[in-house]
């Protein structure tokens, strides 16, 4: 019988619901072009905000062997409590760092979010999409995710947890899941790595009461039903292993508050490039739910794509939670409806693909070793753009200053990393984890220039002050008595109160190189 090309090429390289026999070649060099394609893609490392911060306490924890309480880096945060939420992830920079300075971050960085890639491409895989198919889905999902991945934050730990829960239900659903009790310690090291943690108990519990819940209502039950119950119960209970206990989740609320100030937080704009991106997503969860079949999997994926698919709505920072969703989830059924469209679209033309795709296969492993290896000069380093202010900070460094400083909310951990604890900032992005909610209103009204935008300046322990020419305080503190500017550039200026010895040193020391547009970190 002869096989049409549409049945071979897209049908069984597509969607496959028959046993596969063992590796291939058209595997291998699928998934080395899939792989070598996202370590391209994620190689590429600029500087976060708060990659100088992460660092410097993940390595005071392993330089101390503790995790701090208190903050020595800020002069307002005296009497409150450090909630340090991501102390495991920082410590896994940590020691990333110590071992291979910035190239070991990097690295790091690639490798989780590779993991992540090849986990929701091997999950197709078992599910019966065939190479081909996988690929492309993976692709078309994960494409939209890569601005969010090629930091090194520890929210890609939650992108790799998430990927693995969504595993965990689907192979539960599919009644092939051997390791369930790993769930339990999935949710006790989540609990120590990020935030996400939140996010990926609310899904659980979604999809517990969802499976437990709903099918008693009509007298039915399935095995080992009691056994997945306590499963989730021990789950989340196993976040309340970490160093706060329940104040970890009386701190974690605060993820639900609305925070206008910072764009990540705020819900995605349609008309943008990011809207496009989110409406792929879209296009991709509505086609996949409804080709998704009545029954158990229909029970797993319409509710939780579908809260998912909302939660963009309200923070542009959870659209990765839908790409994941979409991908492990409606993998299969994306490919089902993507095979039956080709074969509508390309009637049989009884030619056998079987050699083609040995040629293909083969050809595919060229562009994955030139994929690789011009990755590989980008892992050596992080790139700093000119939106820092290194030239200011290098001068006070120069000047050995000592005392306390304002700053930008974005240039806090920077500050902190190259001049702290020595010289103390008044803000920076630990936000609510470190900082009061009257403090953090103080350095906002200060940065904003309303209402009483100079209490920070009217408190005595404020020695000095940094803030970029973009930041209206950069114009009223050159009209305020009191305060005199002691260093200006074309990012912005250091102001030092009147007769201070502080701003005599900083003026009479040496100005350092001007910078270059872009620098490698730290």
């Amino acid at each position: 019988m002869a096989h049409s090309a549409a049945g071979l090429g897209m049908e069984r390289d597509v969607c496959v619901s028959g046993a596969r026999s063992g590796t291939t070649l058209k595997d291998v060099s699928v998934a080395a072009f899939l792989g070598s394609f996202f370590l391209f893609a994620l190689s590429w490392t600029p500087a976060d905000n708060d990659l100088w911060g992460h660092l410097r306490f993940g390595l005071d924890i392993l330089e101390s062997g503790r995790i701090a309480r208190e903050d020595p880096y800020s002069y307002l945060t005296r009497g409150q409590v450090w909630v340090n939420h991501e102390w495991l992830a920082e410590t896994a920079f940590a020691a990333a760092y110590t071992l291979a300075g910035p190239p070991g971050l990097v690295v790091l960085k690639v490798a989780l979010g590779l993991t992540v890639v090849l986990l929701a491409y091997g999950s197709l895989g078992r599910q019966g999409v065939g190479p081909l198919g996988a690929a492309l889905i993976v692709t078309y999902l994960t494409l939209p995710l890569v601005p969010w991945m090629i930091v090194v934050r520890p929210q890609l730990f939650t992108y790799l947890n998430f990927v693995l829960l969504l595993r965990w239900m689907e192979l539960v659903e599919r009644g092939r899941s051997p390791w369930q009790w790993g769930l339990i310690l999935l949710f006790a090291a989540w609990a120590n790595l990020h935030g996400g943690v939140l996010a990926g108990a609310g899904l659980l519990l979604l999809w517990a009461t969802v499976r437990l819940g709903l099918p008693r209502l009509g007298n039915r039950s399935e095995p080992g039903d009691g056994r997945l119950a306590v499963i989730v119960l021990l789950s989340v209970l196993a976040t309340l292993v970490n160093p706060y206990g329940m104040r970890l989740w009386i701190f974690l609320r605060t993820a639900l508050e609305p925070r206008a100030e910072i764009v990540e937080w705020k819900p995605v704009e349609l008309a943008s490039v990011e809207g496009a991106f989110f409406t792929i997503l879209m296009t991709a969860a509505i086609g996949g739910l409804l080709a998704v079949p009545r029954g158990r999997r229909g029970r797993l994926a319409v509710p939780l794509v579908l809260t998912t698919a909302l939660l963009p709505l309200l923070s542009r920072r959870h659209t990765p939670f839908l790409a994941l969703a979409t991908m492990v989830l409606l993998g299969r059924p994306l490919a089902d409806a993507v095979a039956r469209l080709w074969r509508a679209r390309f009637p049989e033309t009884g030619v056998s693909s079987h050699r083609h795709w040995r040629i293909g296969a083969v050809l595919l492993l060229g562009p994955a070793l030139v994929l690789t290896a011009m990755s590989l000069p980008r892992l050596r380093y992080i790139k700093v753009f000119d939106h820092f202010p290194v030239r200011a900070v290098a001068l006070l460094k120069a000047s050995a200053v000592t005392g306390n400083l304002a700053v930008e909310f974005n240039w806090g951990e920077y500050v902190l990393w190259h001049l702290g604890p020595a010289l103390r900032v008044s803000m920076d992005g630990r936000r609510e984890t470190v900082y009061s909610r009257e403090v953090y209103r103080e350095a906002m009204r200060f940065l904003e220039g309303v209402g009483a935008w100079d209490d920070l300046l009217k408190r005595p322990e404020t020695d000095l002050v940094l803030v970029g020419r973009t930041v209206p305080t950069f114009n009223l503190l050159r009209l305020s008595a009191g305060w005199r500017l002691v260093y200006e550039d074309n990012l912005g200026g250091v102001f030092a109160r009147e007769d201070s010895a502080l701003g005599e040193r900083i003026r009479q020391t040496p100005l350092p190189p001007e910078n270059p547009p872009l620098m490698n970190f730290p």
